[in-house]
């Protein structure tokens, strides 16, 4: 899991051991680093969730009630991932790890969620040790709990697959209470996500 972070750092061993799909953003994310400008696809569209009521387990195995989790005040990214993930998780995760250390100054405070879609696995315990591999801080909550509630959470977002190896890459962005969400699918690079979520907070 250690080389989770790197890979938001660029090493080339995990980029080459990756699809070249996979490996897109990551790449982006390192020539952002070194002064380039890369981008990388990913479709748009707004969406208005219904999230249900239902309670799900932090990685410090404090009860969380979804709803009020991601319709706070504070805007909100959301990510389905789990922790073995071969592929397109450490990817999503890195994505948002890299948004978190690059977020600029006087942009405001972005909670970031993930949340696990492997819950017979990734107990709290185990989503603790992954939140501390991507190098999360305070702002940044993981979450699992009873795999019919998982699934329930899956559908309102229209995200279950029905298998875990089929998930796609998705990423849900919130900028306020009664704002639509917005969903990304496909690999959103830091950059384009920083500047979706710096657009959408400007005074209107």
């Amino acid at each position: 899991m250690a080389m989770l972070r790197a890979a938001g750092r660029g090493f080339p061993a995990l980029i080459v051991a990756c699809a070249l799909v996979v490996a897109g953003p990551l790449a982006a994310h390192e020539a952002h680093r070194q002064g380039q400008s890369e981008t990388w696809h990913y479709t748009r569209s707004t969406a208005d969730y219904r999230v249900p009521p239902l309670t799900l387990m932090d990685q410090n195995n404090v009860p969380v009630a979804i709803a009020e989790a991601l319709s706070g005040a504070e805007p909100v990214v959301m990510q389905f991932v789990f922790t073995t993930c071969p592929a397109v998780c450490p990817v999503l995760s890195n994505t948002l790890a890299a948004v978190q250390d690059d977020l600029p100054p006087g942009t405001g405070k972005l909670r970031l969620i993930s949340i696990t879609i492997d819950p017979f696995y990734d107990t709290p315990k185990r989503l603790r040790s992954y939140a501390h591999d991507v190098g999360a801080e305070g702002a940044w909550t993981f979450l699992t709990g009873d795999p019919a509630d998982v699934v329930a959470v899956q559908k309102a977002f229209d995200a279950y697959e029905g298998n875990k190896m089929r998930h796609i890459a998705l990423t849900f962005l919130k900028t306020a209470p009664q704002a639509p969400w917005i969903r990304f699918e496909g690999f959103i690079t830091p950059d384009q996500l920083i500047a979706e979520y710096r657009s959408l907070r400007k005074p209107r």
